[in-house]
């Protein structure tokens, strides 16, 4: 039996212009698009501006991955790992230890 493919929208990978507001719980900066939806940044901090590119595609809600700090957090620091956003490993590594995260 064959199966039936949706119809799903091509993923517009327009880099983007984002304020991050705030933190997921798995590290990623949130803030809100032009259209209103949630966007989950990966590599943002609160209180950043950054240009990122959209890598998955929900309802209420879209991925994506920073590829510029336009504004820098003043909380953000280098990373003391040097394949740091390549393994996965710890997603915190560029924000300083001493801030609090609410």
């Amino acid at each position: 039996m064959a199966r039936r493919r949706r119809n799903r929208k091509q993923l517009d990978l327009t880099p983007r212009e984002i304020s991050i507001e705030s933190m997921a719980h798995d590290g990623r900066g949130v803030g809100r698009g032009e259209d209103g939806k949630v966007v989950f940044v990966d590599y943002a901090l609160p209180g950043e501006k950054v240009v990122y590119v959209p890598v998955m595609n929900r309802k209420s809600y879209l991925f994506g991955s920073a590829i510029e700090i336009l504004e820098p957090s003043e909380h953000r620091i280098e990373p003391k790992c040097a394949v740091f956003g390549e393994c996965g490993g710890s997603v915190l590594q560029h924000l300083n230890e001493k801030v609090k995260i609410q």
